[in-house]
């Protein structure tokens, strides 16, 4: 009885993972994931402000 019930456990909680991990939802939608702030278009010295 003893190891029938360990397996049955141990299968819930393996389900109940797998469950977790495919329904969670991402941090940031895909389109976001890119970086946002690379400072490509930020000017070089403080005078050229537009």
């Amino acid at each position: 009885m003893a190891p029938t019930l360990i397996l049955i456990v141990l299968a819930a909680t393996v389900i109940a993972g797998l469950v977790w991990y495919i329904r969670r939802k991402p941090a940031r939608p895909y389109e976001e994931r890119s970086e946002q702030d690379t400072a490509w278009n930020d000017p070089v010295d403080p005078d050229s402000r537009p």
